[in-house]
């Protein structure tokens, strides 16, 4: 597998369907998913988010997640994602954020 162009590392803590825009943002995409991977790091979410983060990454393979121990601030799962990315260049987006359909395009 060749390295993706772009990372987008998310840090998550129950989210809810908060997240849904989030989600959606970085599924539709202009730049094709081959060249761009979607790092959700859980921060020890106690509600459905786990399960749920855990079942969209099963079914999209540029989309990977992590669970960890809730650290109580975002910098922890934002490390997590920078070691965890393998893309050229990162950006962060929120788990209450969106972005737009060719942002990741754009930024590359």
């Amino acid at each position: 597998m060749t390295a993706p162009k772009v990372s987008v590392v998310v840090p998550v803590y129950n989210p809810g369907r908060d997240i849904d825009d989030c989600i959606r943002s970085l599924l539709e995409q202009s730049l094709p998913s081959d060249q761009y991977e979607a790092i959700f790091v859980d921060d020890g979410s106690t509600d459905a988010t786990p399960a749920r983060l855990d079942e969209l990454a099963a079914e999209h393979e540029h989309v990977r997640v992590e669970h960890i121990p809730n650290s109580g601030w975002p910098g922890r799962p934002r490390n997590v994602g920078i070691e965890m990315a393998r893309g050229e260049y990162v950006l962060f987006v929120d788990n209450d954020d969106w972005i737009g359909e060719e942002a990741l395009e754009r930024m590359h």
